[in-house]
């Protein structure tokens, strides 16, 4: 609180996340609030570190896009996923094409083109989606409290 009164808002971010640290290992060892905690950390540095939701959501992104790999998905060409038979470039295509299907799930894009998957597609297309759109929020507010710390 003192970095803050003195508009030192690094210093303040720094110990405002030391605080939240030292509370969350105050908490039982597994319950929910100390993984919900751990977790915050995690994605956003109890939303003191912008560049962390950039990393956290590409990995996320990557992520779900070798979800997809493996389990496939119907693009415009047909149904595409991993091929043990299929040489490194057909997989590295497939593999690309996963990738950008998670890309536009994420931002919500949409894609009429590639809307009928699978059952075992669809809650993940979903989730992806709700998160992608929670993640992109949550950048916007780490980020504008990073600059109206500083």
């Amino acid at each position: 609180r003192a970095y803050a009164a003195r508009s030192d808002g690094f210093h303040a971010g720094l110990f405002f996340r030391r605080e939240m640290a030292i509370r969350r290992r105050q908490m039982p060892p597994w319950s929910f609030g100390r993984g919900w905690s751990r977790l915050i950390d995690l994605v956003c540095a109890y939303g003191e570190s912008p560049p962390r939701v950039i990393v956290s959501s590409l990995g996320f992104i990557l992520l779900c896009g070798v979800a997809y790999f493996f389990l496939g998905i119907l693009g415009p060409d047909g149904f595409t996923r991993f091929e043990p038979d299929a040489g490194i470039a057909a997989n590295l295509t497939a593999l690309g094409e996963c990738i950008y299907y998670s890309v536009v799930s994420f931002t919500s894009l949409g894609y009429s083109d590639e809307a009928r998957q699978s059952w075992m597609v669809r809650p993940i297309t979903g989730a992806q989606a709700f998160i992608g759109q929670f993640m992109m929020a949550l950048f916007v507010v780490v980020f504008g409290k990073r600059m109206m710390r500083s």
